[in-house]
């Protein structure tokens, strides 16, 4: 890989606090941010195929690679990690800092493939014909083959499949870059090790992809749960008067209130799917787009939106409001 100069977005979001905006195939650009301490650290490491802009924010900035003590990965989706899997090649000194169920499971190819899977899962669930099924399955491997093509080798050529990380951390872990001293919340919801790095005296937090726009950003029922999610950003409402940098786009203007819609949008979503299964039969792609409308309108939002609509339903089976009938096939549908 040739790690050329190319034009990426860097701007001083606060004193000693740098974003680097770098762009990738899946979704808006990701967030990665420069802690200029003593021991300087990143915060999220990209996407894989994006990795050459990460080195030239970093040389825009007075950086290398070599310079940077720690990487904090917020949670392990492609779009955050997959960028640090490139460190054994370019960056062996960095040390990388994450949930500490990644230490468990750190061979990333094995955490992987697990996810494809819960996209096809996802799929059987939404839709009972079989060649759409088969379409859609189709899309995800064609789209992620090139990436599991570089990996699944015993030995690959450029990067290494483990994670390998140099620390686990836990919630309320605490460690120091120098001047500054941090504090992991555990926030799962959007994903099972996702974790929320905050600087107390700066009041800066770090959110992920805790909260992305307007939607509550539950990805799947395997990586997290509605009930999570909402005692994680419920635990963000205490942060007043802090700083929010999201994984993606602006920093956030108004927290509470961003966090406030989000719950309210939850509940909302709880009572209307509830009340919309009370007199039929209906499967989670017809709840999907009866509750989102245009927002599922192409594959990929589509299936984020079948993801969030199971979460919010399996919290109402479990609290028995609605029941539902699962087919040989893993196709489900609903009913009171």
């Amino acid at each position: 890989m040739k790690l050329s100069s190319i034009d990426v977005r860097v701007e001083e979001v606060d004193e000693n606090l740098f974003r680097m905006v770098i762009p990738q195939p899946f979704y808006e650009p990701n967030n990665i941010y420069l802690v200029a301490d003593d021991l300087p650290m990143i915060i999220d490491t990209g996407y894989i195929g994006s990795f050459g802009y990460l080195v030239s924010g970093l040389k825009h900035l007075g950086y290398s690679l070599n310079k940077i003590e720690y990487a904090l990965i917020t949670h392990n989706h492609v779009d955050h990690i997959s960028g640090s899997l490139l460190f054994s090649v370019y960056a062996k000194k960095i040390k990388k800092l994450g949930h500490y169920g990644l230490k468990k499971q750190s061979d990333y190819l094995i955490y992987f493939h697990s996810w494809i899977q819960e996209n096809e899962r996802l799929i059987d669930l939404a839709f009972n014909e079989e060649e759409t099924r088969q379409k859609f399955k189709q899309i995800i491997r064609n789209r992620w083959h090139t990436f599991l093509q570089q990996f699944d080798k015993p030995v690959p050529k450029k990067g290494d499949r483990y994670i390998d990380l140099f620390r686990g951390l836990k919630d309320s872990d605490t460690f120091s870059t120098g001047k500054y001293e941090w504090e992991i919340l555990e926030t799962p919801g959007h994903n099972q090790w996702h974790i929320t790095p905050v600087e107390n005296k700066k009041k800066w937090i770090f959110t992920g992809d805790l909260i992305i726009g307007n939607i509550p950003a539950i990805y799947s029922h395997s990586e997290g749960s509605v009930c999570d999610y909402i005692d994680s950003i419920g635990r963000l409402r205490d942060f007043k008067e802090y700083q929010f940098f999201p994984g993606h786009g602006e920093k956030m203007e108004n927290p509470e209130r961003k966090i406030k819609i989000l719950l309210k949008s939850l509940s909302i979503m709880e009572k209307n799917l509830e009340k919309r299964i009370r007199d039929r039969q209906v499967d989670a792609l017809e709840l999907t787009k009866e509750m989102l409308g245009s927002a599922a309108q192409n594959e990929d939002s589509l299936l984020l939106g079948i993801a969030l609509t199971e979460s919010v339903l399996r919290k109402l089976l479990k609290e028995k409001k609605i029941d539902s009938t699962m087919y040989y096939n893993g196709y489900e549908v609903f009913h009171a």
